[in-house]
């Protein structure tokens, strides 16, 4: 089994270094030479197939079998002797040294890893293990050895939604027919937008895939909390009566008079990334739909005096909630809106009236 896996590694070394010319490319043996194989394309990977648009060479490369045993295979490309040995642990070593001064590099791998032999450069080798590139440059007295993961600046392939992170946005809301101006028998409820803060959570994401890694949904949970500071401070809503209704408070100041409602929130996105600039970063472009779950609700007051005070009820508050989300955004910062469809008040106890939020996200999850 060690044998087959080790000349199995030996053919990918050999295949990889004929998928760059023409149609075929010699082989040679030190006893007996390789016949010329056709290459199947279809074995390699998307990003084999890219580099070897990138890098067609025509010309011949010798590729020499020196020995291959049970535990370890030797080959020479180019000039350079590469040996893949089989430990008795499980792992591979692949050392790679050149002929003149047999100065070599050894890496320590897994078994199961890719190994892809690339020759661009007489002075370079590169091997790709599994994720990880390998670049070792022959300076003429050293050799020089850096890596880096692949996908590490131009993505993994694999498609990653923006939706876990802090969202942080003004809260205000609409009339029936989109104005934020209340009429009069409502205006008991106008806001102070400025200080009308709405924070979300969301702290799990799920991302699936749908075109490569440019289209996908992106799902998850997050917790919603939002602030509604009234204009009017000295007006105190009332949760004693089955239609919402509220009173004036005229035996002390109130500095602070604000509702505050929390949700559990689950969103359904899709989601559009565009790769931009050298390291192929994307703006993405999002929009779904949300459906949320009260999870509570109270009236917070302030007086000039320091005194607080909370006040629990749920104010006739819808303990359902849908609405639209949108999102744009470039790497870990995006630009949100959030809108109910849902009044934000049950029907017929409490105006007609529909939240809506816009922020900034920080992406941390």
């Amino acid at each position: 089994m060690k044998k087959f896996t080790s000349l199995f590694l030996v053919m990918i070394f050999v295949m990889s270094s004929m998928a760059q010319t023409v149609d075929t490319l010699t082989t040679k043996k030190e006893d007996s030479t390789i016949s010329k194989t056709s290459t199947d394309t279809s074995v390699f990977d998307e990003g084999i197939k890219q580099q070897q648009k990138e890098r067609r060479l025509t010309r011949t490369v010798d590729t020499t079998i020196v020995d291959s045993s049970d535990n370890n295979t030797h080959v020479k490309i180019k000039g350079k002797d590469v040996i893949i040995i089989q430990n008795e642990d499980g792992t591979t070593r692949v050392n790679v040294s050149k002929e003149d001064n047999k100065k070599s590099v050894t890496l320590h791998v897994e078994t199961d890893t890719d190994y892809i032999y690339d020759y661009y450069d007489s002075d370079t080798t590169r091997l790709r293990i599994g994720k990880k590139k390998f670049i070792i440059i022959d300076d003429g007295e050293n050799n020089e050895i850096s890596f880096e993961n692949e996908g590490s600046e131009k993505g993994d392939g694999k498609f990653k939604g923006h939706f876990g992170g802090i969202d942080i946005g003004i809260n205000n809301y609409f009339t029936s027919d989109f104005s934020t101006s209340l009429p009069l028998s409502e205006e008991y409820l106008n806001l102070n937008t400025g200080k009308s803060w709405g924070v979300n959570l969301n702290l799990f994401q799920q991302s699936i895939s749908l075109i490569k890694n440019n289209v996908g949904i992106v799902t998850g949970i997050g917790f919603e909390f939002n602030n509604y500071s009234f204009e009017n401070k000295q007006m105190v809503l009332s949760g004693d009566s089955t239609v919402l209704s509220y009173y004036t408070e005229t035996q002390q100041n109130y500095e602070k008079n604000k509702l505050t409602t929390s949700f559990l929130t689950v969103p359904l996105i899709l989601e559009f990334q565009i790769p931009v600039g050298e390291k192929n970063k994307p703006i993405y472009l999002s929009v779904g739909a949300t459906g949320s779950v009260k999870l509570g609700s109270h009236v917070k007051l302030k007086d000039d005096s320091g005194n607080k005070e909370k006040r629990r009820d749920d104010y006739n508050l819808s303990p359902l909630r849908y609405g639209l989300t949108a999102r744009i955004g470039y790497r870990g910062m995006n630009f949100f809106a959030n809108y109910s469809l849902q009044p934000m008040f049950e029907k017929d106890k409490g105006p007609e009236l529909y939240p809506f939020t816009i922020g900034i996200s920080f992406l941390t999850f």
